[in-house]
């Protein structure tokens, strides 16, 4: 930052960015694959000669489902993913790979969901739901083999979702959820498990992305080669998927429906590890890299 009556000056600085696939298990949440944002010099080196910017995050998320597939066959049967990937192209390479996939669409004006809400209006819900665990009522319309959208040659269910609470609060208005599917595994599941699997969704923010920044330091950048950040990623994922199957497998107080917060388990096993082995210690153990003196 440059603030006033400093003199300005130019400042490199230095960012990564990757795409990651992390499993939404019923007991376990571990990373898949990850696949790096390449810049404009590295599309050149890997033989993309004409590139002319860097890469966007939809091309690194075909590279990394396509190694998804050739890493763990048809163990994999659906991709969740977010608003940014309910376009034809993405869709045809999870059709092309045999993934099903559930994705939110949120513009109403895009298609299938223009359509899919013509048809619904005036008419009611598909299904209704009252679940008194969740303390909420949900209303769900389901539209099958929709058509209209031009880049995708195949039907795409439209699915929307009314999630109202059951508490006294009257006023209080609903969540909405709308989102495609398709592939066979998806068509399989009724509108609520579809719900259910595009709200898991946010797993990989809370057991993920937060819990990386806020107690692995993956905001730091902890070299400026492209290649080496990539193997620091891949060691930290390494690290992260042991623990979380430690965690999982063998510490039988771990229960998700305790708490909404994922990680509150994981921090608190590791908080009682720190203590226990600072008590074994005869000195304070520094967990964090001392900070480089000034030149």
């Amino acid at each position: 930052m440059v603030g006033e009556g400093e003199a300005k000056h130019a400042v490199t600085q230095y960012y990564h960015r990757c795409v990651v696939a992390l499993l939404l298990g019923e007991h376990e949440e571990v990373v898949l694959g990850f696949e790096s944002l390449r810049t404009r010099e590295q599309r050149h080196a890997a033989g993309q000669h004409s590139a002319d910017c860097d890469e966007g995050e939809e091309t690194a998320a075909i590279r990394l489902v396509g190694r998804l597939r050739a890493t763990y066959g048809n163990w994999l049967d659906v991709i969740v993913a977010d608003g940014l990937y309910s376009n034809g192209p993405f869709l045809s390479e999870l059709e092309k790979l045999r993934f099903g996939a559930v994705i939110v669409i949120k513009k109403e004006t895009d298609e299938p969901l223009r359509e899919a809400l013509q048809l619904w209006a005036g008419k009611p819900p598909t299904e209704v739901v009252e679940d008194r665990e969740a303390d909420e009522f949900i209303e769900l319309w389901d539209c099958k083999d929709l058509q209209t959208l031009g880049s995708f040659k195949g039907p795409i269910r439209v699915t929307r979702a009314l999630v109202h609470p059951l508490a006294d609060d009257e006023d209080a208005d609903p969540t909405q959820w709308c989102f495609i599917s398709i592939g066979a595994p998806a068509r399989k599941l009724t509108p609520r498990q579809l719900l259910k699997v595009m709200r898991a969704r946010w797993h990989i923010e809370n057991t993920g992305f937060n819990q990386w920044t806020q107690h692995w330091p993956f905001e730091h950048v902890f070299v400026n080669d492209w290649r080496g950040m990539e193997a620091v990623f891949g060691f930290l994922f390494s690290a992260f998927n042991l623990l979380q199957l430690f965690i999982y497998r063998q510490v039988k107080g771990y229960v998700r429906l305790k708490g909404k917060d994922p990680t509150k388990t994981i921090i608190s096993f590791v908080a009682k590890l720190r203590e226990d082995l600072v008590a074994a210690q005869a000195g304070p153990v520094a967990w964090r890299a001392a900070a480089a003196e000034a030149a």
